[in-house]
């Protein structure tokens, strides 16, 4: 292609074949597909590309076998499928021995599902009551994330890109403005509405007391952000609010020990706020990993 702007032309098509898929498809296709080069240069008579759909169908087996994952599996036969339909070739993905060993091979490799224990309203309820009536900034903002997440049903990447100005407080609701989410793919936007309640697990009445606390009212920077020592952190994100360890389970475990008598002859713990400590222990654990699992 010696015409320069056709060159320029083919370059911007090749970003938009890309934009096709979000990025981090993109990225976990591409990978897939390089470690399926990988394969076939380390063996003799097979095609990097166009793939062979009898080559296809044995490397899926190969990753069966020393994988053990049937994530691995299907992610090979949808990166190497998609980039067949980037150069407008036919996928070996959709030939019936490919579809038959793929089909093979997730019955095989399947895994119980192993279920979370959802999050419920008590436990939300006993968090806000184990912050007491004069809870600091850092407790109520962590409420204000665990309120709004759970009433809105928001994702992580929906609760980390809010800004201040998203929000807007009325008389008996707000309005929460998402500029952009896992199921909004053309960045449209949406809009959310929450109603208040009279409950101390109202989202509304939580998230407006975090902002008022931080001073967020007008601002119009990242709604939830980490404190640093005398004031916010601005480079910080909303994953070191919500990281909740195994060693702080056991820092956790161990101030209840100190706070409260333990009543050995029992064998348990006693105390009139163990309960909701306990409880909010148990769902920052929860929303730890039901917010870092993609």
């Amino acid at each position: 292609m010696e015409d320069p702007h056709l060159k320029c032309l083919a370059k911007s098509l090749f970003t938009t074949v890309l934009n096709s898929k979000a990025p981090s498809t993109t990225k976990k296709y591409m990978y897939a597909f390089n470690r399926w080069r990988k394969w076939a240069q380390s063996l003799n008579n097979i095609d990097v590309f166009p793939v062979k759909p009898v080559h296809l169908a044995l490397y899926l087996q190969h990753l069966g076998d020393s994988k053990q994952s049937r994530a691995a599996v299907e992610e090979a036969s949808y990166a190497i499928a998609w980039i067949h339909q980037m150069a407008g070739l036919p996928s070996p993905s959709s030939n019936p021995l490919v579809l038959t060993t793929l089909s093979g091979l997730r019955r095989s490799l399947a895994q119980p599902v192993v279920r979370k224990e959802p999050i419920t309203p008590d436990m939300l309820e006993a968090m806000v009551r184990a912050c007491g009536a004069n809870p600091t900034l850092a407790d109520v903002r962590f409420l204000a994330v665990c309120l709004l997440g759970f009433a809105a049903f928001l994702r992580y990447e929906e609760l980390s890109n809010l800004k201040c100005s998203d929000v807007l407080f009325f008389a008996d609701h707000m309005e929460i403005k998402i500029r952009s989410s896992k199921t909004d793919q053309l960045r449209q936007g949406d809009r959310v509405y929450v109603a208040c309640s009279s409950k101390v697990t109202c989202p509304v009445t939580m998230l407006k007391r975090y902002m008022d606390m931080g001073g967020l009212s007008s601002s119009s920077g990242i709604l939830f952000r980490p404190l640093a020592k005398g004031g916010w952190n601005p480079l910080g994100s909303l994953s070191q609010i919500l990281e909740f360890t195994a060693l702080d389970q056991e820092v956790l475990l161990l101030q209840l020990k100190l706070e409260y008598q333990t009543d050995y002859s029992r064998g348990m713990v006693v105390g009139p706020q163990i309960a909701p400590r306990m409880a909010m222990l148990r769902t920052q654990s929860l929303l730890s990993w039901e917010l870092h699992k993609d």
